[in-house]
């Protein structure tokens, strides 16, 4: 007597799991933000104040988002747990994740977009960054709208999902864009001189790898979003064992939520961290043990302002006499 066949994972855990699991890694990237924008406040008081405006705004429209998904995620996990349709409904989510989401990418977009001009002058390329950007933000835009106007179900979306698909899809191929202009105008500052090569050489790395994670966290969600369909085979089994009847089965799982719930905090991150990072890159591999100048970095700003002048940061910020730059030119 041969075994009986395995049952098909449950079209249900491809609907419940992905959007809970966007929950869990938006709370610890909200924490990780929150502990960058504090370093930030510690090592660059002296900042021009429209990038500090740019940063704790950052924070804030951050926590409104993590409070507006901690609200989905009680109502479908909490108040409403084990109803279907409650599990499908778009609830906040038209705001919090397409909008929200197309308008923060948007933002940092656009801020890389300045430090490319500041960097390479080149006319062109910037406003070819900044028209992408403002297209992924009008798609983001139109798709959150037409979500919430005709109130569509999140497994059967139709034009919504073509929508925001496409706003992924353009967002994709502006930080791709981002990411190789940035290394390669970085890599063409060299000098020659060893120390500070290396340290155009990180931040080449940096720019190269953080463009990377959201530019395929971006694809993945315009996949999953386009190829998302429940297996027939797992349809059809759960229909034979009576488990759900046909007409409660939703058409396409809800894959898509996790890395479109998370994609918000991982632009916020990437953007902190291209900031944070001028208190640890210094011109040279060895740390100077001496107490007058252990907590001293220099960045050649030929990575983050014009005119090729000299940084200093004193990475002591409960000190009263910390030496740190009037302004930052970025």
């Amino acid at each position: 007597m041969s075994a009986p066949a395995p049952a098909p994972p449950s079209p249900l855990a491809l609907i419940a799991g992905p959007p809970l699991l966007g929950y869990f890694f938006a709370w610890g990237l909200q924490g990780v933000l929150s502990l960058q924008t504090y370093f930030y406040y510690l090592y660059f008081p002296k900042d021009r104040l429209g990038l500090k405006t740019l940063v704790y705004s950052m924070l804030v429209v951050e926590w409104v988002h993590t409070g507006l998904v901690t609200s989905t995620a009680f109502e479908v996990y909490g108040n409403r747990f084990g109803d279907l349709d409650s599990l499908t409904a778009v609830h906040n989510l038209w705001f919090s994740s397409a909008i929200m989401s197309s308008v923060i990418a948007g933002i940092v977009q656009c801020y890389y977009a300045r430090r490319l001009w500041l960097l390479s002058r080149s006319k062109p390329l910037v406003v070819l960054i900044l028209a992408l950007a403002l297209v992924q933000t009008a798609l983001g835009l139109a798709g959150g709208i037409t979500l919430h106007v005709l109130n569509f179900n999140a497994s059967e979306l139709a034009i919504d999902k073509v929508l925001a698909a496409a706003g992924y899809i353009v967002a994709t191929v502006d930080d791709v864009i981002i990411a190789i202009a940035m290394a390669y105008f970085l890599l063409r500052s060299k000098s020659g001189i060893k120390k500070s090569d290396a340290m155009l050489n990180r931040l080449a790395r940096l720019m190269i790898e953080t463009g990377a994670l959201t530019s395929v966290v971006s694809l993945l969600t315009s996949v999953m979003m386009l190829h998302g369909a429940v297996s027939r085979r797992a349809i059809a089994w759960h229909v034979s064992q009576l488990t759900c009847p046909l007409s409660e089965f939703p058409k396409n799982t809800l894959l898509f939520y996790c890395p479109a719930l998370v994609l918000p905090k991982l632009y916020s991150n990437t953007l902190l961290m291209s900031l944070n990072n001028r208190a640890f890159l210094r011109v040279g591999d060895t740390v100077d043990t001496d107490t007058s100048t252990s907590d001293t970095r220099v960045l050649q700003s030929v990575a983050f302002a014009p005119n090729n002048t000299t940084e200093t940061y004193n990475l002591s910020p409960m000190t009263s006499d910390a030496k740190q730059p009037e302004k930052s030119a970025i």
